[in-house]
């Protein structure tokens, strides 16, 4: 489950949502057979179900997925479900983009207690980051080829969204409200509230890695040639995987407007902070055999693309303060909810694995 998920009753869940099914057109004899959790091993914000059920009585069963917000506060301080179910509606049928078919979004509450929607099962398996697939699970175990084959999908998948005309699938309507303003610069200023809410419950020490980090990307917000519609997860957690290749990507929660760079450049600064992780912090832990390299990946999305990459390291940057933000927001709801010691909120909120990568980064980029 996720880390902000509530306790849920199986059968109480199954007999609302049956009784909601039956209101629906063409499902009056819906039954809801089981409602399982459905997360193992991610899961950082939706809480997400495995549905049976069978349109009418005696019907064969089929497998959907059920998801809601969390309830309360959680990892986003604004959380816009129906946004996600618009998301994926709209990349529905999109070529050479696997995006999981939607069936029903429900917004009123007094269903559930919060607004949900249903999408497709898709078979297949996910990257766990707990334990962290490079180290345990199927992604370890698998040949040099396979886990090549993986990356250069997954690579080509992120590429391809940037094709998607944005205003002909109704996505424009996620644009930056101010469009007089970068979308980094928006970016930074979303971000920053997170960040600096966390502040609110914690200690006032700074952590001076992510000071600099922070005057760093404002000083050198680069030119916005190219925007497209952002993923804004592009992860392999978040990636359902048969033979090694997307099926279904999931997680919209963050998508926006933005250079395509960013979701490019996360793939690559989530597996360098889970490899950190899996290896104690060891900046010279060995690759999985089979990954390309930083410049073979940055070839295969540059032909995939068609476009250079001209930020890669100022997006990687980006995108590790997201993460400093993110623990930034956890380590402040821990405290403000009394569940981790204030200690290990502290040292939460610090992430010391990514510090030397970070400051090394930054020193290459140069520039202000």
């Amino acid at each position: 489950m996720p880390i902000f998920a509530t306790q849920f009753d199986a059968a109480d869940m199954a007999r609302r949502l049956q009784d909601w099914l039956r209101r629906q057109p063409g499902l009056g004899g819906a039954v809801v057979h089981e409602v399982a959790e459905a997360t193992a091993g991610a899961g950082w914000s939706n809480e997400t179900y495995r549905v049976s059920l069978s349109p009418a009585p005696g019907a064969a069963p089929e497998k959907l997925i059920l998801r809601l917000p969390p309830e309360g506060e959680s990892l986003l301080m604004e959380y816009d479900i129906a946004r996600q179910y618009g998301t994926m509606k709209a990349l529905e049928g999109i070529p050479g983009y696997p995006a999981a078919r939607v069936r029903w979004f429900e917004g009123d509450t007094s269903v559930l207690g919060r607004p949900f929607y249903f999408m497709d099962f898709a078979e297949g398996r996910t990257a766990a980051d707990k334990p962290v697939y490079i180290t345990s699970g199927w992604i370890h175990e698998a040949s040099d080829d396979e886990r090549r084959r993986l990356w250069t999908s997954t690579i080509q998948a992120a590429a391809n969204l940037q094709k998607v005309d944005w205003r002909k699938t109704g996505l424009a309507a996620y644009q930056w409200p101010d469009r007089n303003r970068s979308c980094i610069e928006q970016h930074l200023d979303w971000w920053e509230r997170i960040y600096d809410w966390g502040a609110g419950f914690l200690p006032d020490e700074p952590v001076p890695i992510v000071v600099e980090l922070r005057r760093w990307l404002r000083a050198n917000m680069p030119r916005e040639e190219t925007v497209s519609f952002v993923w804004g997860d592009a992860r392999f957690a978040n990636v359902i995987y048969r033979d090694f290749r997307p099926v279904a990507l999931l997680d919209w929660e963050m998508s926006c407007f933005g250079d395509p760079e960013i979701d490019f450049t996360y793939i690559h600064f989530c597996h360098r902070h889970l490899q950190l992780i899996a290896h104690g912090g060891d900046i010279h832990a060995p690759e999985q055999g089979g990954v390309p390299s930083e410049d073979e990946c940055k070839a295969i999305y540059e032909s995939h693309a068609g476009r250079p990459l001209r930020n890669y390291d100022y997006y990687w940057l980006f995108n590790a303060f997201r993460i400093y933000c993110v623990r930034q927001r956890i380590a402040g709801l821990s405290v403000k909810w009394d569940t981790m010691a204030l200690d290990d909120a502290m040292r939460l909120r610090a992430v010391p694995t990514l510090e030397w990568e970070v400051g090394t980064r930054m020193t290459r980029a140069g520039r202000a």
